[in-house]
């Protein structure tokens, strides 16, 4: 959704939706919810965490976690990962290229700008390079088979590629299938030893990582997963985080939490 949708939507929220949570959740009301006020209840968690309204958090937390059937402390770690996701220092150059990667997640931005194709796939590569053996997952487009054509002419082997036109939450949990596969029994890893890198437009990678994170931390626990984004901005915006950014990043850990 464009920015402009996001800053309407809050701002009209802020001045209707708050003030109607008290009636619309209060608990005499919290035996029934539909789907349409799930949806809702969602919407203004998510609008709470934008804006870091601790009392509000505090108060939709406890009906979320009820009403998903979620144990409260995973609820409390998504937010606390989504959170340093906002502040951490992003990845765009080769000399910071994640290694020891199990897992690589492309996202190619349909594009004609061949400037931006070209950083794609200078990430694409490198990332591949550096860890020759990692299963990758690319999101199909109009444009990826010109980056599975790259691969392969790096050594990329046909069984390392799975080409798939889904949503990002679908192809996350295709990955967790596979490392169930992959790491048969086993829930908890030590440092480093499953780790899945996002290359998606630095525009998206905020969001992409809060809803991996939350996918992954569903089924495991230690799965550490790393960016390596392209710039289809300006370097600089990676810093600023504005109530549409954290909307946009917390709406995406409640999705893969759900």
């Amino acid at each position: 959704m464009k920015t402009g949708f996001y800053t309407a939507f809050i701002s009209v929220a802020s001045l209707l939706g708050f003030q109607a949570s008290s009636v619309a959740y209060s608990t005499e009301n919290s035996s029934y919810f539909s789907e349409s006020s799930l949806e809702t209840l969602q919407q203004q968690f998510t609008l709470a965490l934008a804006k870091q309204d601790k009392q509000q958090i505090t108060y939709l937390q406890k009906k979320i976690t009820a009403l998903l059937a979620l144990p409260p402390e995973l609820l409390e770690n998504q937010i606390a990962v989504t959170e340093k996701i906002l502040t951490r220092i992003f990845k765009t150059d080769k000399n910071l290229t994640p290694k020891f990667i199990d897992y690589l997640y492309f996202e190619p931005l349909e594009t004609q700008d061949e400037i931006l194709i070209n950083e794609m796939k200078k990430n694409l590569l490198v990332s591949f390079l550096a860890n020759e053996n990692a299963r990758i997952y690319i999101r199909r487009n109009t444009i990826s088979e010109q980056f599975i054509q790259a691969l392969k002419t790096r050594g990329a082997k046909d069984e390392q590629i799975v080409l798939l036109a889904q949503s990002p939450k679908a192809i996350f949990t295709q990955i967790t299938a596979q490392m169930r596969q992959d790491f048969p029994a086993q829930t908890v890893f030590p440092i480093t030893e499953n780790r899945v890198s996002l290359i998606t437009p630095s525009s998206q990678i905020k969001s992409r990582l809060a809803l991996a994170n939350a996918v992954f931390d569903r089924q495991f626990k230690g799965v550490e997963v790393d960016d390596f984004s392209y710039l289809d901005q300006p370097r600089e915006n990676l810093q600023h985080n504005n109530e549409t950014i954290r909307y946009k990043v917390f709406q995406a850990m409640l999705e893969g939490i759900n």
